[in-house]
């Protein structure tokens, strides 16, 4: 493919051209009948890039489309890992071990590319190689802990320790080391969002419950002091991704966006979930991560309509028997399971870290 600007029209848009004879997007059935689409009928898709100065690449990434407005959210897998370890709670109680976890992904989970840390933990597993081995592997520092931290925060609320160590047995299941670490740092911010509301504060409360040795806290403290020393977000952007340019695998780049947007939005909801997805890389995982910690902090109602209405009360994902809810049910089922782990380990000193 073939960048080339395009006259007329504004710095950093280009035109895309596209050098082979053609390019194919196969569609499921069910997504052909959803679409209503004739043999030989063709969609015309018009897409537009911007990018920042210095970039050299950009990604381009199909999901869902068909005629009309649709509501709802998914079906998306940073979401569908997060509805297993919620229905692991609830299937085996609140002293669950990645193991259990990992038997549940074997159920629920469909095939997954073994490009992706967790399609290769999931074939590890299915060949008899269980957690937390099923997460040692080359790719164990991805981006997929850190991806979905947010549900143990959520059963956890004001107990960070406890947030880290749901985590921890979650993340071993596909992760190692700073990968696993990403998904504590998520869980333990969440977690202490129902009780403190300014996100520098967060942030340290997240560097506290990983290794202050580790990469991943390294990361975040370089962050931190591009913030404090660069006015515009674009510039922290600028210099984490220099030095970090790796996109998903190992987590470091996605890392610093998660913490770049929380510290430049200031706690402003669309401010932060913007600048995440400005910052491109991985934007649904990094747009996700800060938006449930805003959102935290700040509560549903004062999220702004614009971004609420279009998902209404419809949430999907792709965990075999567990496709179609109703987010308010699953936020009172969350909340559920958060008082069962609560009631039963307490203030946490009970909890011990085991497998």
């Amino acid at each position: 493919m073939r960048l080339g600007p395009l006259r007329g029209r504004p710095p950093g848009v280009a035109r895309l051209d596209y050098q082979g004879e053609r390019a194919w997007i196969r569609l499921a059935p069910e997504r052909a009948r959803q679409l209503s689409l004739k043999p030989g009928e063709t969609i015309t898709l018009n897409l537009q890039a911007r990018w920042l100065s210095g970039d050299t690449r950009f990604g381009i990434a199909f999901d869902y489309r068909k005629r009309g407005a649709r509501t709802g959210f998914g079906p998306d897998d940073d979401t569908t890992y997060q509805i297993i370890g919620l229905h692991t709670l609830e299937a085996y109680g609140p002293d669950i071990s990645c193991k259990q976890i990992g038997a549940q992904w074997r159920e629920h989970l469909p095939d997954i590319s073994v490009a992706l840390a967790e399609g290769l933990a999931l074939e590890r597993m299915r060949t008899g190689i269980l957690p937390p081995a099923s997460g040692e592997h080359p790719i164990g520092e991805a981006i997929g802990g850190q991806m979905k931290g947010e549900i143990w925060g959520l059963v956890c609320p004001g107990c960070p320790d406890l947030a880290a160590e749901y985590a921890r047995r979650d993340g071993v299941v596909a992760h190692c080391g700073n990968g696993v670490y990403g998904e504590q740092f998520i869980a333990v911010m969440i977690s202490s969002a129902f009780h403190e509301r300014d996100v520098r504060r967060l942030i340290d409360l997240g560097l506290s419950r990983i290794p202050r040795d580790s990469k991943y806290a390294a990361v975040v403290r370089e962050v931190i002091a591009w913030h404090d020393r660069y006015p515009d977000w674009r510039d922290t952007r600028r210099v984490l991704l220099a030095q970090h340019p790796d996109i998903c695998n190992p987590v470091y780049g996605e890392a610093g966006i998660v913490v770049l947007a929380l510290l430049y939005g200031g706690g402003d909801f669309e401010r932060s979930i913007c600048i995440a997805a400005s910052c491109g890389n991985d934007t649904d995982c990094n747009t996700a991560s800060v938006g449930a910690l805003i959102g935290c902090i700040i509560g549903a109602h004062a999220i702004p309509k614009k971004w609420k209405d279009p998902v209404d009360d419809d949430f999907r994902c792709f965990a075999r028997g567990l496709e179609q809810w109703r987010i308010s049910d699953l936020a009172r089922r969350i909340c559920a399971a958060g008082r069962q782990v609560l009631a039963y380990h307490g203030s946490g000193q009970r909890f011990t870290s085991r497998l």
